[in-house]
């Protein structure tokens, strides 16, 4: 599936970062909040807090298909790698969220 990022055109998924102030932390541990369920906006700004001032990046993948992923409200969180307390790798700093339309009826 295709990512790229979200101020680009987006096909299959996409991904963001968010940016904060630098800081001299040597080996984070950052863990993964639980935020299935949850809409993808809110979803994103809890998971930017948990390794906040670093940048993640955030990677879309519609478990439906090639939906484009533009408005993150109209998203909600299916699964998520890592997964709920997982640790998320502070040198890939990649963060996976499976999603569907809200609308959708299931995640699958």
């Amino acid at each position: 599936m295709l990512a790229s990022v979200v101020t680009a055109a987006l096909l299959a998924g996409g991904s963001i970062g968010f940016a904060g102030p630098t800081s001299a932390q040597n080996s984070p541990t950052w863990r993964m909040p639980d935020v299935r369920g949850m809409i993808l906006q809110r979803a994103v700004k809890d998971v930017a807090e948990v390794a906040a001032p670093a940048e993640l990046n955030f990677v879309f993948q519609d478990t439906k298909g090639p939906r484009e992923v533009i408005n993150l409200t109209n998203w909600t969180v299916c699964a998520t790698s890592p997964s709920r307390n997982g640790r998320i790798n502070p040198k890939t700093k990649q963060v996976i969220f499976a999603v569907k339309r809200a609308a959708d009826a299931t995640c699958r």
